[in-house]
C-alpha cells in the first residue's frame, strides 16, 4: 500500500497543502548538508548542518506520522474498533440515570442522585431498577410521606404486572427500612400483597399487614377475604382457634358471600380439623 503511486496521491489530496509544506521542509532539510559542503569546507558547519538535518528529519518524520494519524480514517489506513451495542433513546437515559445516581450516592449527594433517578423515571417510569433506587434514596433522605407513596405505587405496579415475588422482596427490604410499618387506607393493597406473602411462606409478615385492617380501612370491601386469610394464618403459625374462629365467625356474620368462597371453606376444615385435635 505504501509503495502504490495512487496512494501517495490520495495522501497528497487527503491531507492537503499541509503536507506539500512538509515536503518542502523534507526536501530542504535533506539538502542542507550538501549545499553547506559545496560552499564551505569548514567542517564544523558540515557538522552543524548535517546534526540540524538528522534532527528535523526526525520532526518531520514525526509530524508525517501525526498526520497519518490524523486522517487514518479518511485514508483506509485504521481498523473499526469493536463498538457496543447502540441504545433506544429511552435506553440511554435509563443507563446514564442508573450511572449517574450510583456514582453520586457514593459521593453523599444524594438529593443529586434522586434528581437523576427522576428524570430516568420520567423516560422509564415502569423501570423496575431505577423505581428500587429512587426508594432506597428517598428512605436515606428520611422523605417519609413520599417514601410510603412510592413504596405503594411500586408494589402495585409489580402486583399489577404479576411480579409478587419482586413485591415481596420490595416489601421485606422496607420493613427492615422502617420496621413495623403498614399501610393506612390501602385495604387491596395490604390483602394482595398478604398473599403473596402467604404463598411464600412468609406468615409472620402477612399476618402483620392483616391485623386490624378494619380500622385502618374502614368499608375494605374484601374484609372478609382478607380475615379469612388471617384466621388461617393464626392456625397455622400459632394454633390460635380461640382468634381464628372469631374472625371466621365474624366473616360469617358480616361477609356471608364471601364466606362462601373456596379459600373460607378450606380454612373452616382447617379450623375443625384442628378443634377436634383438642
Amino acid at each position: 500500500m505504501a509503495l502504490n503511486p495512487l496512494r501517495w496521491l490520495q495522501l497528497v489530496v487527503t491531507v492537503g497543502v499541509s503536507y506539500l509544506l512538509l515536503w518542502f521542509a523534507v526536501m530542504a532539510v535533506t539538502a542542507a548538508p550538501s549545499l553547506l559542503q559545496t560552499q564551505s569546507d569548514l567542517q564544523v558547519l558540515v557538522f552543524l548542518g548535517t546534526a540540524f538535518s538528522a534532527y528535523t528529519t526526525i520532526v518531520a518524520s514525526a509530524m508525517m506520522g501525526a498526520m497519518l494519524n490524523e486522517k487514518a480514517r479518511e485514508l483506509g489506513l485504521a481498523e473499526d474498533e469493536p463498538r457496543g451495542r447502540s441504545l433506544a433513546a429511552d435506553d440511554f437515559d435509563v443507563a446514564e440515570a442508573l450511572g449517574s445516581a450510583h456514582i453520586y450516592a457514593q459521593e453523599g449527594r444524594f438529593d443529586d442522585a434522586l434528581g437523576v433517578v427522576n428524570r430516568g423515571l420520567n423516560a422509564a417510569p415502569m423501570h423496575q431498577e431505577l423505581n428500587w433506587r429512587r426508594l432506597r434514596l428517598l428512605r436515606l433522605l428520611e422523605k417519609d410521606k413520599p417514601w410510603q407513596a412510592h413504596l405503594a405505587r411500586f408494589l402495585r405496579q409489580q402486583l399489577a404486572n404479576g411480579n409478587e415475588g419482586s413485591a415481596v422482596q420490595i416489601w421485606l427490604e422496607a420493613q427492615q427500612q422502617q420496621p413495623g410499618f403498614r399501610f393506612e387506607e390501602e385495604g387491596s393493597l395490604s390483602l394482595s400483597l398478604a398473599q403473596a406473602l402467604y404463598e411464600r411462606g412468609r406468615l409472620k409478615e402477612a399476618q402483620h399487614l392483616l391485623v386490624n385492617l378494619h380500622q385502618r380501612t374502614p368499608g375494605f370491601p374484601l374484609l372478609g377475604t382478607a380475615y379469612v386469610l388471617l384466621a388461617r394464618l393464626y392456625m397455622e403459625q400459632h394454633g390460635d382457634l380461640l382468634r381464628a374462629g372469631k374472625l371466621l365467625a365474624f366473616v360469617e356474620k358480616h361477609f356471608p358471600d364471601q364466606f362462601q368462597s373456596q379459600e373460607s371453606c378450606e380454612a373452616m376444615q382447617v379450623f375443625q380439623r384442628l378443634k377436634a385435635a383438642g
